[in-house]
């Protein structure tokens, strides 16, 4: 088990550094992440606006024009 949340600690991080590259210091740059399933986006959204990822979410938290999609919606 903590194999697993090691993995998904640093999959998030991947994906906030990304998100951050994306943005390239502004906040309201549009971003679009495709995710397998709804749950992996909630999951996704909640873990990187909670602040948990250096450099995606502001100082108080949060998440500004990230959208997350599945295939079945891209």
């Amino acid at each position: 088990m903590a194999a697993q949340q090691q993995q998904m600690a640093e999959a998030t991080a991947a994906l906030g550094e990304a998100i951050a590259v994306a943005k390239d210091g502004n906040p309201l740059t549009p971003v679009t992440v495709v995710v397998p399933s709804n749950l992996v986006g909630v999951a996704a959204r909640r873990s990187l606006a909670a602040g948990r990822v250096a450099g995606v979410a502001g100082p108080a938290g949060g998440l500004a024009a990230v959208r997350f999609d599945t295939l079945s919606q891209a």
